[in-house]
């Protein structure tokens, strides 16, 4: 099966990526219990105090689906509540061409 992954736009209320940051925590740390999630970083966008990217890969769609489904997730929008400037924008990716990782 083809990897997956998807880049995510977070757009945090003003003043509040770091605490949102603080929040997005527990889904890195319960992504180091699912063997089909390989990459799963979140970026301080540099050029603007709110706005966090995350870059996500995946060993194949059932990994992702297996992530989208965890308890995490789905505790996860509650608790940004009202640190969020808007709803994240999602972008799904096919791995084609790397440095350090197999994409097949």
């Amino acid at each position: 099966m083809a990897k997956v992954g998807e880049i995510a736009k977070i757009v945090t209320a003003p003043g509040k990526r770091a605490e949102a940051l603080t929040v997005l925590q527990r889904m890195v740390d319960q992504t180091k219990n699912e063997p089909g999630t390989e990459i799963y970083v979140f970026h301080e966008d540099m050029s603007d105090d709110v706005t966090i990217w995350t870059y996500e890969l995946y060993t194949d769609q059932a990994a992702r689906d297996a992530h989208g489904s965890s308890p995490a997730m789905a505790a996860i929008g509650p608790a940004l509540g009202g640190l969020l400037g808007g709803a994240p924008e999602l972008v799904k990716l096919r791995p084609m061409i790397a440095k350090g990782d197999t994409i097949a």
